[in-house]
Formats: structure tokens, sequence, C-alpha cells
């Protein structure tokens, strides 16, 4: 689809994120084909989690881990249902190949908000002259489908315990989304 690495980082390399919330978006746009990319990172990332532990130690100490995590998972679930507001696709990489359960219900308490929040999200795209009403309707401007991707390959050697800097000769390779989409990664 895309062709070319668009994200360019290492999954260990901290980025700036919002401390108060431990989660960041980031963007790029395509002008060639007019598409724009958006990566959500958030304290379940592993850079992000490695840049923000003593924010999370003073987090811990201050109101305990259930307060803690879920101040987290809120954060997250926000900057979520956001992406499915705006979002066609939303590709989802998970680092090993079993399937998450907690996914489930993450989706169903997104659903749940959602469609809490439909008929003041109408009313406020209704405001907005030039905007169809199929989004008008719908309460966002697509129905978006979410793409899972289990693969212990995404992460690099480092990661995986394959040795650091990738010294026991293992080829470090990042897939691109098209060989991904063929090779059934």
């Amino acid at each position: 689809m895309v062709g070319q690495q668009i994200f360019s980082r290492d999954l260990t390399t901290p980025i700036d994120i919002d401390q108060s919330v431990l989660t960041g978006v980031d963007g790029y746009y395509d002008m060639s084909r007019r598409t724009i990319y958006l990566h959500l990172t958030a304290a379940y990332d592993t850079a992000t989690l490695v840049s923000s532990l003593e924010k999370m130690k003073t987090l811990l100490q201050e109101k305990g881990f259930l307060m803690a995590w879920s101040s987290l998972k809120l954060s997250f679930a926000k900057s979520l249902l956001v992406l499915f507001s705006v979002s066609h696709l939303l590709l989802l990489c998970h680092p090993s190949h079993t399937f998450d359960i907690t996914y489930i219900h993450l989706f169903r308490t997104l659903d749940a908000i959602r469609s809490k929040a439909h008929s003041h999200i109408s009313e406020i795209l209704r405001s907005v002259p030039g905007i169809s009403k199929d989004w008008i309707s719908f309460g966002r401007l697509c129905a978006p489908r979410v793409l899972f991707l289990f693969s212990s390959r995404l992460l690099p050697p480092q990661i995986k315990g394959g040795g650091v800097g990738g010294q026991d000769g293992a080829s470090h390779r990042y897939w691109s989304l098209n060989e991904v989409e063929f090779r059934g990664v």
C-alpha cells in the first residue's frame, strides 16, 4: 500500500509525548496520495514506558497501582476514540502471536462511549458548513476497520533477546506494509 517506511524510529528510542497523559499521536501527510497517517504512542509502547518510568514511579507512589493504571487506560482510550472517529483503517501491531483479550473489553468500552457521545458529536458536526450528511448521522467521518498484525518480527533483535545491537548475526529488517500484506507476517 505505502511502499515506504513512514514513521522511521526505533521502538526503543523515547519520543516526546505529553507527560501528564503519557499519550501522543505522530502525524505524517503524504501529499501525492492525499493521505494522513497517524501513529498513536502510549504508555503501553516500549519506548514511552521506558522514558516515562520516573513519572510512573511518582504516579504510583501518589495514587497507587489501580488509580495510576486507570488514568493510563483512560488517556489511551480517549486517544483511541479520536483515532476511531477520524480513521478509515487502524493497524494494531502486537509483538506476539497470541490475541490479547483485553482488546475486546477496550473496544466494547469505546463503542459504549461513542454511542453515548453520538448525539453530541452529531450536533457539533451539524453546525459545520459543508459536512456530509453521512458524517452527521454516523457521528464520525467513516466506519473504521481494524487490522491486527501479530508478529514477533516487528521487534528489533535487542528486544527479542537475540543480543544487543544484533550481534548474534540476525539480520535486522523492518517489514513494509506491502510485505506484511502479501506475506502474511
